[in-house]
């Protein structure tokens, strides 16, 4: 007797230790969006616990229509029947996600969470300025809008610039740049636009020579070619160095001749900034093309 009463209690209590599913969709999170490396996993640790396993899960949202496309969580997550899918895109600045647990008894229990995320976007347009040597000029807005309110601005390259955190910084460089920004907002997410604000640097001559006698050439360069470079006869302890649109160096050289040649092939196709100098100052500049 007192063994058929052990047995019906040990049998009652693992009904009852299964008899109550429980999921868990994860903690509310934030996405940095669309070109960031930020990662996010929804669902628990575990996702469907205290029934009897195995487990089925299935991840829903309401869904909506735009023209003839239907928008359901399949757009959104990269598996909906995973215990912890990944988000793999946005519609929205705010999504929830319905979760539905259902164990080998088939007892179905729910949860819900939150997915938040930023939105940036670009515009392709693009600003020039044309200054003498040693005058500064103030630079437009960033090329970069958020949905969320911008934190912080990052202004780079980091030559010239006067205060690089400002909005629109006042910029004093040296040589041709071309001025690109990081915006935060106030989620911790960031987004870096293209580079868009040109500043042209107008170099004062040099009384031993007219800058006009030096010639740099060709500036579209095919990758077979070489670049040219001519100087004035009087013209001495020069150097030619060529930077990308970043303002990073990526070329130097000596021009111990009046006539130079060098071979670019092993930089990238693009746009770069070819200077000539002389006893530490740039006394002319070209812009050249590699394709």
């Amino acid at each position: 007797m007192l063994r058929k009463l052990l047995f019906a209690i040990t049998a009652l209590l693992s009904f009852n230790s299964y008899s109550q599913c429980i999921a868990d969709a994860g903690p509310d999170q934030h996405w940095c969006g669309h070109g960031s490396t930020d990662t996010i996993s929804l669902g628990g640790t575990p996702t469907g616990n205290n029934g009897q396993a195995p487990y089925t899960y299935q991840w829903s949202m309401d869904a909506f229509t735009i023209g003839s496309t239907t928008f359901d969580a399949s757009v959104f997550l990269n598996d909906t029947t995973l215990a912890n899918p990944k988000l793999v895109s946005a519609w929205d600045s705010e999504m929830t996600f319905y979760l539905k647990v259902a164990d080998a008894q088939n007892v179905v229990c729910y949860d819900t969470v939150t997915i938040t995320a930023s939105s940036f976007d670009s515009h392709l347009g693009s600003n020039s300025f044309s200054i003498n040597q040693g005058d500064s000029v103030q630079l437009f807005d960033p090329n970069i809008i958020s949905t969320l309110p911008v934190d912080s601005i990052l202004w780079r390259p980091n030559h010239g610039l006067i205060d690089s955190n400002a909005t629109r910084p006042w910029v004093k460089p040296t040589h041709d740049i071309v001025y690109y920004c990081i915006v935060w907002d106030t989620a911790g997410c960031s987004q870096q636009g293209a580079p868009f604000q040109f500043v042209t640097v107008n170099h004062l001559g040099n009384s031993e020579f007219e800058e006009s006698q030096i010639d740099i050439y060709p500036t579209l360069l095919k990758v077979e070619e070489s670049l040219n470079i001519d100087l004035p006869q009087n013209l001495s302890n020069a150097r030619v160095e060529i930077r990308d649109l970043t303002g990073r160096s990526v070329f130097s050289a000596s021009l111990e001749n009046e006539k130079s040649e060098f071979a670019l092939s092993s930089l990238p196709k693009g746009i770069y900034v070819c200077s000539i100098n002389t006893k530490g100052k740039i006394i002319t500049q070209k812009k050249i093309v590699l394709e």
